[in-house]
C-alpha cells in the first residue's frame, strides 16, 4: 500500500489512515492524476441555478396556457355549430341563428333548403319541422331564395297546366284506398280544386274538410301555408270555401274512420262559399 508522509512529524503513514498514529495529524490523501475516460461535470451542472428553474416555470406556464387557450377555442368552435346554420349561397356563405341548439342542417346550401322544403312529406308538414321552417324564413327574409322559390312555383305550374286533376274526391278516396304509392304517382302534380269547410288554422297547415259523396268517409285537405299568404289571415274555423292548388302527396287513414289526407301546395284560396 502506498505510504504518504505526515505532513506534521514526518513520519510514514499509509495514504489510507486517516490520522498519523504517531502525532494524530490528520492525513491528506494527494489527488489522483486524471486519466483517460474521466469525466469533468460542471458545478451548474450538478446543482441547477435560480435562473434555470425560473426559465423552467415560465416555459411550464406557457405550455399551460397555450393548452388552455386551445381548449376554449375548440368548446366555442363546437358550441357555435350547434347555434348557426352555414349556408352556402351564390356569393359565398352565410350564418344564420338556429330556430333552438342542435347540430342538424349545419352545413347546408340554399339548393339543400329548397330541395328538403319543396320535397317534404304529408307526415313532416303536419308534424311541422321548426328547425327547417326558421331556416326558410330567414333566408326569404335575407332575400336568398325568394326568387328561386318563384321560379320553382313558375316551373311546377307551368309543368302542371295541363295536368288539372279531374276526378271527384271519391274517386281519388278510392284510388288511395287501393293503392297509396300508385295514387301519389297519379296524383302528385296535379292541378286539384275542391270545396269544403275549414277545420284547424295554424302557422303553417290549413285543414279543409272536403264534401264527400259517400257517407261516413271524412276527406281531409292539408294546405302548406307559405309565410304572407294573405288568403290565410281571413279564413276562420267552420267557413265554407273553395281551394285550388297542386297535389303534394296523399295518404290513407283508418285509425278514427276512414280519412284521406292530400297535401296541396301553391294553392289559392277561391270566393268563399255561402
Amino acid at each position: 500500500m502506498p505510504l504518504v508522509t505526515c505532513p506534521d512529524c514526518g513520519n510514514q503513514v499509509s495514504d489510507r489512515a486517516p490520522a498519523c498514529p504517531k502525532c494524530g495529524g490528520p492525513i491528506v490523501a494527494p489527488a489522483r492524476p486524471l486519466q483517460a475516460g474521466d469525466v469533468l461535470l460542471a458545478a451548474d451542472a450538478l446543482e441547477p441555478t435560480t435562473e434555470s428553474y425560473i426559465e423552467e416555470a415560465a416555459a411550464s406556464r406557457v405550455s399551460v396556457a397555450r393548452q388552455i387557450a386551445g381548449g376554449i377555442v375548440l368548446v366555442l368552435i363546437i358550441g357555435g355549430l350547434g347555434l348557426f346554420h352555414v349556408v352556402r349561397t351564390e356569393s359565398g356563405a352565410t350564418f344564420v341563428p338556429k330556430e333552438h341548439f342542435t347540430y342538424s342542417m349545419t352545413f347546408t346550401s340554399v339548393p339543400e333548403v329548397l330541395e328538403r322544403w319543396n320535397n317534404r312529406s304529408l307526415g313532416d308538414a303536419l308534424r311541422g319541422d321548426k328547425l327547417l321552417e326558421h331556416l326558410v324564413r330567414e333566408l326569404e327574409q335575407r332575400e336568398y331564395i325568394t326568387r328561386r322559390m318563384q321560379k320553382e312555383s313558375e316551373l311546377r305550374n307551368e309543368r302542371n297546366v295541363s295536368r288539372q286533376v279531374t276526378e271527384t274526391i271519391d274517386a281519388i278516396f278510392d284510388d288511395y284506398a287501393v293503392n297509396a304509392v300508385r295514387a301519389n304517382k297519379h296524383f302528385s302534380g296535379g292541378i286539384l280544386t275542391v270545396s269544403g269547410t275549414v277545420t284547424q288554422i295554424s302557422a303553417f297547415i290549413v285543414a279543409i274538410k272536403v264534401d264527400s259523396v259517400q257517407q261516413g268517409r271524412i276527406c281531409t285537405v292539408w294546405c302548406t301555408v307559405r309565410e304572407g299568404n294573405d288568403a290565410v289571415q281571413n279564413l276562420e274555423l267552420n267557413q265554407r270555401v273553395t281551394v285550388t292548388g297542386t297535389v303534394m302527396d296523399g295518404t290513407y287513414v283508418n285509425l278514427l274512420g276512414p280519412e284521406l289526407l292530400i297535401s296541396l301546395d301553391h294553392w289559392s284560396l277561391g270566393r268563399p262559399l255561402n
